[in-house]
């Protein structure tokens, strides 16, 4: 798929086996192939089944559940600079795109979000973002290295766990954030 005047390129490939990303590299026509955004990974064999160009984004799908560092379930966008990933880890396997009438269709199992679409899912103008790349999530750095803390699962659904080792003797206080910025 061609996006911003580069070929933009997806499938099965890996780092491991010589290439320069997983899953997906773009070629500006001269030069040599580049990773676009840290490529795909998956607790299954990652691959991108289908891109299209759509609402000025470029979109992916296929066998992934992260792309970029980003969480995604099979979808994904690319603004040039940031991946963002769409859908639920309930979401069925996404392999093929089509727009027609600024409609966005995507072609899946029976159920796509928890809703029965005999195979093929629309979605009317662009999709909802559930993760991006230039996404605050609302934990701040520590400003000294008296701290070391670990948060899983991530991404969280309904229960989160934080681990942390304070090296002082000392009163803190945790704050939990939504994507909005909200105290939770």
């Amino acid at each position: 798929e061609v996006y911003n005047d580069e070929l933009y390129i997806g499938g099965t490939f890996q780092i491991s086996s010589g290439n320069i990303s997983n899953g997906i590299v773009k070629w500006n026509g001269s030069g040599t192939l580049q990773d676009v955004g840290g490529g795909i990974t998956s607790t299954f064999q990652a691959q991108i089944d289908d891109l299209l160009v759509f609402d000025n984004k470029l979109f992916a799908v296929g066998l992934f559940d992260n792309i970029g560092g980003i969480p995604a379930n099979y979808i994904a966008s690319w603004d040039g600079t940031n991946w963002c990933g769409y859908g639920t880890a309930d979401n069925p396997y996404a392999y093929r795109l089509a727009s027609i009438n600024h409609e966005l269709y995507i072609a899946t199992n029976q159920e796509w979000d928890n809703d029965t679409v005999n195979n093929i899912a629309k979605s009317i103008g662009t999709p909802v973002a559930d993760t991006c790349g230039n996404l605050s999530v609302g934990i701040n750095e520590a400003t000294t290295n008296d701290m070391s803390f670990i948060i899983y699962p991530n991404p969280v659904t309904d229960q989160i766990t934080i681990e942390f080792a304070l090296t002082d003797t000392k009163q803190t206080v945790l704050e939990i954030k939504n994507v909005l910025g909200q105290t939770l």
